[in-house]
């Protein structure tokens, strides 16, 4: 996905775009996560899955030209959340 300092930055950018359309969307399982340590387990991946499927659904919706690389972004991390629940594995992050 990049450097821990891109991901940091892509959340609160997320966060902060959708939060700009939706002040009562947070985030909290993207956000809470170390941005250098640790791992999803499914159950988080699953939580995850819905906070992204809202996000993507403000960011495709208000920002429809824009943002190219959050976007992809969402779905690269939608697409390993989708494994971790389908196989029953976490997200490791080095």
């Amino acid at each position: 996905m990049g450097c821990y300092s891109d991901f940091n930055a892509f959340r609160y950018n997320l966060l902060n775009l959708c939060s700009s359309q939706n002040p009562l969307i947070k985030l909290n399982t993207l956000v809470n996560h170390s941005d250098c340590n640790g791992d999803w387990t499914p159950n988080q991946c699953k939580k995850l899955i819905q906070e992204l499927n809202q996000a993507k659904e403000i960011i495709y919706k208000i920002f429809y030209e824009d943002l190219e690389e959050i976007k992809e972004t969402i779905n690269n991390i939608l697409y390993l959340c989708h494994l971790s629940v389908r196989y029953n594995s976490s997200i490791i992050f080095q």
